[in-house]
């Protein structure tokens, strides 16, 4: 297994998972690299700068950059995300692989879809044909875990960054993404790191018996 890919809404406990199971590789001889990415990235970013000096692009949709994007213009701009993050996905995650590294993502082109879908106000996208394609790239010979937590815990965990309206609506994409690409569950609402962490090796087909024995 060469890709690892954690995805779930802000608050769910991904990034702590991906360094622990990144420790727990290392420690057996691994090359590992944490990976992250997520939404408007290259030439979006670029664009994203300039769109947002224009009263009818202003808005709280994409928080990165404080714009929103017009519904007649929402399919050009899905597409120019997509094709933007294509050197990212390569350089994080594909690259790495080449030179024998296990890569560890605490964020991926799976939270690249539900961040379009998010910012274009558009849960169609979840259909499209350019989600589809990141899919096909995402989940070539990688394995999804699904981090998730009930919403008033996300909200409580980014303390006052996420509000519970957004909260629930990013638990439903990801519900949806989740469902489609199969991934395991792993819900951190109301466990620690290392309660949460024995259910991803189980995810991952690691024996926890074996892993404890070899540790005594």
């Amino acid at each position: 297994m060469l890709l690892i890919l954690f995805f779930g809404p802000d608050g769910s406990g991904k990034t702590t998972l991906a360094r622990i199971l990144s420790k727990f590789l290392r420690r057996r001889g691994l090359k590992v690299k944490i990976s992250w990415m997520r939404g408007t990235h290259t030439f979006s970013s670029l664009l994203a700068k300039f769109l947002s000096r224009f009263a009818v692009f202003k808005g709280e949709d994409n928080p990165y950059y404080k714009i929103r994007i017009p519904s007649k213009f929402r399919r050009v701009w899905q597409f120019l995300e997509v094709v933007s993050a294509l050197p990212v996905i390569l350089h994080r995650f594909y690259f790495p692989r080449l030179w024998g590294r296990v890569i560890v993502s605490e964020r991926s082109a799976l939270d690249l879809i539900v961040w379009i879908c998010m910012t274009t106000k558009d849960l169609s996208f979840l259909k499209s044909i350019y989600a589809k394609f990141l899919l096909s790239l995402t989940m070539r010979s990688g394995a999804g875990v699904y981090v998730r937590a009930r919403p008033e815990v996300l909200v409580s965990r980014r303390r006052g960054e996420l509000s519970f309206s957004r909260a629930i609506l990013q638990l439903a994409v990801y519900n949806v993404l989740a469902r489609v690409v199969g991934a395991c569950v792993v819900d951190t609402s109301d466990k620690g790191p290392d309660e949460s962490f024995k259910e991803v090796l189980g995810c991952l087909g690691v024996d926890i018996e074996q892993e404890g024995h070899r540790r005594d």
